[in-house]
């Protein structure tokens, strides 16, 4: 399976068309043979940044996706929206979408979910250790009826960089995630493999698919 992240950034000003144009794309894009999946999140504290995650489930599957007429009108319409040049990230699954415990599965989102994404740097000796205990990590986070996704990534030119994807109902439900048990142990786990303690978070809003599809 491919993943790929695309960090975009606009001119403020062509804030509504890039989300316009993008939705089209993604409901088109989640139909096409090979798609596994389509998202497309807005920064919280710079409503001009975007990120779309994408998955495919091999290269010819990106390729035709690539070479198609809905990407190549997009394309066309959107590279004058951007500020700077867009980012490409392509990443390796260790832990892609996993289900919901069963006592929160059929439970209905009905807000906008809180969205989290968190890249890490490791020490290059201890990548076995920090993914041991991230793993442990989901595995917890999962079972809280207040979470909707943790995903796990590796980046793929740079394998001492990870990257976790979260949502979450609430406010309520993020606070509960960060006093957690679970989570307090993660931390101790972690701190010390982290390299440079460089470690950041960013906050993101949906734009694609609607909040009861996450």
């Amino acid at each position: 399976m491919l993943i790929f992240q695309i960090h975009i950034t606009l001119n403020p000003e062509r804030i509504d068309a890039f989300k316009t144009a993008t939705q089209q794309l993604a409901e088109q894009t989640i139909n096409e043979a090979g798609n596994t999946r389509f998202e497309l999140v807005q920064q919280v504290n710079d409503l001009s940044r975007f990120v779309m995650f994408e998955g495919y489930e091999d290269k010819a599957a990106m390729q035709a996706h690539m070479q198609g007429i809905p990407f190549m009108l997009w394309k066309s319409s959107v590279e004058s929206m951007y500020a700077k040049k867009s980012l490409g990230l392509r990443y390796f699954p260790i832990i892609d979408r996993m289900p919901l415990a069963p006592s929160v599965e059929h439970q209905a989102i009905t807000a906008d979910p809180l969205i989290f994404q968190t890249t890490i740097n490791v020490q290059e000796d201890k990548l076995k250790q920090f993914g041991d205990a991230t793993l442990s990590l989901q595995r917890a986070t999962r079972a809280a009826a207040g979470n909707i996704r943790f995903e796990f990534f590796q980046e793929t030119k740079a394998p001492n960089r990870f990257m976790l994807f979260e949502a979450y109902r609430s406010e309520a439900d993020v606070s509960d995630q960060v006093h957690s048990q679970h989570y307090q142990d993660w931390r101790d786990a972690t701190i010390p493999v982290i390299k440079d303690l460089v470690l950041s978070s960013t906050r993101y809003q949906p734009v694609f698919p609607n909040k009861q599809d996450w």
